[in-house]
């Protein structure tokens, strides 16, 4: 065979080796979007399945925290129970109680609200004061809110103080306890809070100097 020849076969020869190895790397090269598209995907899913896991977790803590409440409700009216029984005991053997006044001692007081920002917690306990009412056969409406203001608690017995004083100057009226529940609702209801509190913001005055506000 010719040199000239052999150049020509080692031409060819080359031309295809280089054109294999450009479809090689063009091969490869496809691969590694394809790979990387791969790890997106993979990245993409985890996220995913991280936001509902961490929802998951809230919903059960949730869960979880309703029923620990529940619970604690619970106990509070087993303790409530026990304690009603003992002095129901204790009356019927001594021979002070009458039938008539056996019903009245087995009624369940409400649970005493302190003014936690929890509609849930308001709604109970205008629901569990409403029930004592039936029970008790309270109809006069002073008896309703003297008896209400019994299970008022720690910043709510605050603010209840505050308007009874307004009460007695006038500047209001709470005498029924449709309106205590009203007032009730409008302080204490989480979605009335933020607007209270820029209200309350907004009546603000700077009068003094800065370092009045700070000693």
């Amino acid at each position: 065979m010719a040199r000239s020849d052999i150049s020509r076969v080692l031409s060819n020869e080359g031309t295809a080796l280089e054109a294999r190895l450009d479809r090689l790397e063009a091969t490869m090269a496809n691969g590694d979007k394809k790979i990387t598209k791969c790890f997106d995907s993979v990245e993409t899913l985890e996220g995913a399945m991280k936001i509902a896991l961490d929802g998951v977790k809230e919903d059960f803590a949730g869960v979880v925290d309703s029923l620990r409440e529940e619970i604690d409700n619970l106990r509070v009216v087993n303790e409530d129970l026990k304690a009603k029984i003992i002095v129901l005991e204790r009356a019927v053997a001594n021979g002070g109680l009458s039938q008539r006044e056996i019903p009245k001692l087995l009624i369940l007081e409400p649970k005493p609200f302190n003014g936690t920002r929890d509609a849930k917690v308001l709604e109970n306990f205008i629901w569990q004061t409403e029930q004592y009412f039936k029970a008790s056969k309270m109809e006069d409406k002073d008896e309703k809110v003297s008896t209400s203001v019994m299970y008022l608690t720690d910043d709510v017995m605050l603010w209840w103080r505050r308007r009874y004083r307004d009460i007695e100057k006038g500047l209001c009226t709470i005498s029924t306890w449709e309106e205590l529940k009203k007032e009730l609702k409008h302080q204490f209801l989480p979605k009335n809070v933020e607007y209270l509190a820029r209200k309350s913001l907004k009546r603000l005055r700077h009068t003094s100097s800065i370092r009045n506000y700070v000693k």
